[in-house]
């Protein structure tokens, strides 16, 4: 029951994860769900004294991951279950929204220290916002690169629940570049399908190393990633053990581009499809977002140089706009001048012709708008 309950999840992860989770609770899924059958009431009472005991032994989200994954183990066998009398006794987990996004001065500390894959990894979730849980699965397929500058990725390609494009900045696209080229190095052959992330073969001359051929390459893990760039946040000073979490070490890099994206100007609404979130009464063309995230690169880009680049970019085209609209009214005032020019002639060549001149060419040189109006004294 429990292994065809996980084999319908749609990750790895999650089919590997859900049963660890519940075994943190009930050490016999299987057999607390044939109990749960006969003898709802009774269940409820075994698994609310679980919770209760592992109080304070395991932190409140993972207690409520662990309920949060019986009550759909639950759902998909159909039994029946109070999980509001459940739920009563859960301990209050801290709300992620009061997790901020690192700072900009944070990411640059750490990825002074990263290798090309994790500075790549860092930087395709903070300028696209893409979950961890997303790395692995990307191929070089994946990635179209722009004449914009910008990389269009294609993340959970081939899932038609879950596929979804969004965009990363030059900074990140000149990132990927460099770590596929340090693989090439190394004599890896790729090829369209290859995988984006793969395991590290720059240990340094650690034992590891040499245990590791770096022209064959072996697929890198969502835990492997998060646990080197939490790592990675320590050893930049950035985050301590123990220190409270004050963003959350890969989940912080999503906020981080959702935040950046509102900051730009980016819609709401635009910025959810940015990140995955489909929602059906908003579906705006992919130039459209591309467009929109132009405007967010200089917000996005982590480096000084790529972010001073965006905002020299951005201030030359503001200078481009002013420059025409100053020379379109240089030329409309030329035209003026020429007109009042050519208005002068026709009069001074009337009178010394002995002619009369037509009070219309008089009001035009005047500035008046109708004949009728009167010229005033001397005219």
């Amino acid at each position: 029951m429990l292994n065809d309950f996980a084999a319908s999840r749609r990750t790895e992860a999650t089919r590997k994860g859900y049963p660890k989770m519940m075994r943190l609770l009930i050490a016999d899924p299987d057999a607390f769900l044939t109990k749960a059958k006969a003898d709802r009431r009774t269940a409820e009472d075994e698994l609310i004294s679980a919770i209760v005991r592992r109080r304070d032994e395991v932190s409140p989200a993972t207690i409520n991951g662990a309920v949060s994954t019986f009550k759909s183990f639950f759902d998909y066998e159909e039994i029946p279950f109070n999980w509001k009398r459940v739920r009563s006794v859960t301990p209050a987990g801290k709300t992620v929204a009061k997790d901020r996004a690192p700072t900009l001065e944070e990411l640059r500390a750490a990825l002074r220290l990263a290798s090309p894959r994790d500075r790549t990894a860092i930087l395709i979730m903070a300028s696209g916002g893409l979950r961890i849980g997303a790395l692995p699965g990307l191929k070089l397929k994946d990635v179209e690169y722009l004449k914009s500058g910008l990389a269009k990725i294609t993340v959970y390609g081939g899932d038609p629940r879950d596929e979804y494009q969004t965009f990363v900045t030059p900074e990140c696209v000149d990132s990927i570049r460099d770590y596929l080229a340090s693989r090439e190095r190394v004599g890896e052959k790729l090829t369209p399908d290859s995988l984006l992330f793969r395991d590290k073969f720059d240990y340094q001359g650690s034992k590891r190393a040499k245990r590791i051929d770096p022209a064959t390459p072996h697929s890198t893990t969502e835990h492997n990633l998060r646990t080197t760039i939490l790592r990675l946040w320590q050893r930049a000073g950035v985050r301590k053990v123990n220190d409270g979490r004050p963003f959350k070490s890969d989940h912080g890099l999503r906020k981080f581009a959702k935040t950046q994206f509102s900051r730009a100007g980016i819609s709401w609404e635009n910025g959810e499809v940015l990140l995955g979130h489909a929602y059906s009464y908003n579906k705006p063309s992919i130039d459209d977002l591309e467009r929109q995230y132009l405007g967010a690169v200089p917000f996005l880009s982590v480096d000084e140089k790529y972010a001073l680049k965006e905002e020299l970019a951005v201030q030359e085209e503001d200078f481009r706009k002013k420059w025409s609209e100053t020379r379109l009214d240089l030329l409309e005032r030329d035209k003026e001048i020429r007109e009042i020019k050519e208005t002068q002639s026709a009069i001074l060549s009337a009178i010394a012709n002995g002619g009369k001149v037509d009070p219309e060419v008089l009001v035009k040189l005047l500035g008046f708008t109708k004949a009728s109006e009167p010229l005033g004294k001397g005219v």
